[in-house]
């Protein structure tokens, strides 16, 4: 998740890729391309992988907005965690920080991204520290998160070869062979305490954070190391190694690579031998770049011929012009990643943007304004669109439409069904249910636009395993239907 160059690079090819889409749908007056009217036939016997959640990193504004005002930061922990009256987001990602007395980079981090260790100094585990990513935590957990990976940036400063959190040289290992075994037993403790001390499991923790980036270097302002690919592989089975001999790997596994994007998620995952291979339960990746055959490729030969559960660990994107033009390109995004990838679970970069981020970004879910004030804007309610109606547990099944997502919980015997209408005109759907055995009476819509915010609609009757709806231009609409069998 690397802020600067990243950012410049981000908003180049999302301006372009913008420009592209835009002149695309003004061609079709929709997107992607549709007849005036069209069918989404829902097809639940393409079967993929189960839900496991929603959410966003921790880093970098739970480490500032966990130390704020009890109001405030509880007033943010409901709206996203609530399943009742927020967006019911259940999945956080746990930054292990690096942040210690030996740091010699510590003064030039940006606000909020110096997280301390809780081992400042080798052999010295300090507990009460990180208070304020632990507040956020166990707020989470206590509205129904249950979902937890810790990740790591950076190792604490005494581990590394220069003493600098923000990396070493551009393609160099920051951290020497004879600190491996430190550095996964640091992570095997945190699993192990956050479990017995704090209330809190991690299902899984990740070693590195886009270890094959040239960004890493000791005059960047965030954590952060390169991590070569033989290294990665030496250092994940000393992890599982760890966590087995204290008990942890009862219920902590290892996750890996977590790198940019899904290519070199692929080829670092292709670089680890059979053993390394075998010791990870998940393998994790961002989706800053990557096509849709990267995508389909780690489906079918990570998850399926490997059996790996597969995440969409961070997203996230600049300026997109209007607040529902962000909410559309997180959509999008979304659709993108699921339809292709198909992850158990989808965690976008952040729930809360930096301050100086600009409004219309997709950096955070909420936007946090130079004050410190909290609104919810259109990219808000879109996550909920997801977040809120697609519960852990459904399974995601095949459709028709690139522009709709499908899920079915046989548990509760129902179904979920997202399309989003990127398009500058109306669109009448017709939604083909005629593959279930029994289809449900009526489907319940929440709607987000330009002037909705998840807004709770009428119900639409389902006659013939069939139903139609109009969705208005650029919007995002849930279709909720029970009594699906």
């Amino acid at each position: 998740m690397f802020r600067q160059r990243r950012m410049q690079i981000a908003c180049v090819l999302s301006t372009f890729l913008t420009i592209t889409m835009l002149a695309a749908m003004q061609v079709a007056n929709i997107s992607p391309a549709h007849a005036a009217g069209y069918t989404v036939t829902v097809t639940p016997s393409q079967k993929y992988q189960n839900i496991q959640g929603w959410g966003t990193s921790m880093a970098w504004w739970a480490n500032i907005i966990g130390g704020w005002s009890n109001s405030k930061r509880t007033a943010l922990a409901d709206a996203l965690y609530n399943p009742t009256t927020g967006i019911g987001l259940n999945v956080l990602r746990y930054n292990f920080g690096a942040d210690g007395p030996g740091n010699v980079c510590h003064n030039q981090m940006k606000a909020g991204r110096n997280v301390p260790s809780f081992e400042p100094t080798k052999g010295n585990y300090v507990w009460t520290n990180d208070a304020n990513q632990l507040w956020v935590a166990q707020a989470a957990k206590a509205r129904g998160a249950n979902v937890f990976e810790g990740f790591v940036n950076s190792p604490p400063a005494w581990m590394l070869d220069n003493s600098c959190t923000a990396g070493g040289a551009v393609h160099k290992d920051n951290i020497s062979p004879a600190n491996y075994g430190e550095f996964a037993s640091y992570i095997a403790t945190i699993a192990k305490h956050f479990h017995d001390s704090f209330g809190i499991t991690l299902q899984t923790v990740e070693p590195f954070n886009e270890p094959s980036a040239s960004w890493w270097n000791s005059s960047a302002t965030q954590e952060g190391m390169y991590v070569a690919r033989s290294t990665q592989n030496a250092i994940i089975p000393l992890v599982a190694s760890e966590l087995s001999k204290n008990g942890a790997s009862a219920y902590t596994g290892v996750s890996s690579p977590d790198d940019n994007g899904v290519a070199g998620s692929n080829t670092d995952y292709n670089a680890y031998s059979s053993s390394t291979k075998a010791n990870l339960v998940q393998w994790n990746t961002h989706t800053y770049s990557g096509s849709d055959a990267d995508r389909a490729y780690a489906y079918t030969n990570i998850g399926q011929k490997d059996n790996k559960r597969l995440w969409m660990s961070e997203w996230g994107v600049g300026s997109q012009g209007s607040p529902i033009g962000a909410a559309l390109r997180l959509s999008s995004q979304v659709l993108d990643d699921e339809q292709h990838l198909h992850p158990a679970s989808w965690v976008a970069w952040q729930a809360v943007n930096e301050a100086g981020d600009t409004a219309n970004s997709v950096w955070g879910l909420a936007y946090r304004d130079a004050n410190d004030n909290i609104s919810y804007p259109a990219r808000y309610y879109a996550m909920g669109n997801y977040s809120k109606y697609i519960r852990q547990g459904a399974q995601m099944i095949g459709n028709s439409d690139a522009s709709s997502f499908t899920t079915y919980d046989a548990s509760a015997k129902t179904l979920t069904i997202v399309t989003t209408n990127s398009s500058t005109s109306s669109e009448t759907i017709s939604y083909n249910l005629a593959n279930f055995s029994n289809a449900g009476s009526a489907a319940t819509p929440h709607q987000t636009s330009a002037s909705e915010n998840l807004k709770q609609l009428a119900n639409i009757g389902i006659s013939g395993k069939k139903f139609s709806a109009t969705l208005p231009a650029q919007s995002i609409t849930t279709f909720v239907i029970p009594n699906v069998a």
